[in-house]
């Protein structure tokens, strides 16, 4: 099936050709945290199908925005990751998602899909500064991911974890993003594991994101 196009000479429309297909800026948002297997981004959209997957990876391939990589050894097998002209979409993703944030409701109101790393761009994006000169590790269902400080001072959300991490959260996904926001007290969830002080980190996450997520 060919590709639909708007077919106008217009720097947004050719732009809306490639990336505005459904779920490939989601595809692309899964990517910026660092490189992926096939497998990884499936299990992220499992509603996406694998079809479907790997036609839109192969359209980002083939434009230049994501480059599919030998994993690193001694595994074997390959991961895809964005190339330096798919890092531009960064900016754009991350003003999507603060605009998005002000309509999604508190974690504990909401049925839909949760992933930490979801969660955590919403932090990294709300927060100019870091609290500290450290992050944040986070385990949910056996996955881990962190909010790292960069060279200037801020937040990104990366997968794996982080040596030196202020805090580190470990247990189901709800009730994991419900104590670092603040909707859970850390002794009210005997399944969540907390080392390291967050009460600043969620007082600094509080003070910064919309009014609707913090409810209770």
């Amino acid at each position: 099936m060919a590709a639909r196009t708007y077919n106008q000479y217009c720097g947004v429309a050719e732009a809306l050709d490639l990336v505005g297909e459904r779920w490939t800026l989601l595809v692309v948002r899964d990517l910026i945290p660092g490189p992926q297997r096939f497998s990884d981004l499936s299990r992220r959209q499992p509603a996406m199908g694998t079809d479907l997957l790997t036609s839109r990876l192969k359209r980002l391939t083939e434009h230049g925005l994501v480059a599919k990589v030998p994993l690193p050894a001694p595994a074997s097998g390959s991961m895809y990751e964005l190339t330096e002209r798919g890092e531009q979409i960064k900016p754009l993703i991350a003003e999507l998602a603060k605009l998005g944030a002000t309509w999604l409701p508190s974690p504990a109101k909401s049925k839909r899909r949760f992933d930490a790393a979801w969660a955590l761009a919403t932090i990294a994006e709300h927060m100019e500064q870091a609290p500290t000169s450290r992050g944040i590790e986070v385990t949910c269902d056996g996955v881990t991911q962190s909010l790292q400080v960069n060279d200037q001072g801020r937040l990104e959300v990366r997968y794996g974890g982080l040596a030196d991490a202020d805090v580190s959260i470990e247990g189901p996904t709800v009730l994991a993003l419900g104590v670092l926001l603040g909707h859970v007290q850390p002794n009210d969830a005997a399944e969540v594991r907390v080392d390291g002080e967050l009460k600043r980190w969620t007082q600094e996450i509080r003070s910064v994101l919309p009014a609707a997520i913090l409810a209770s």
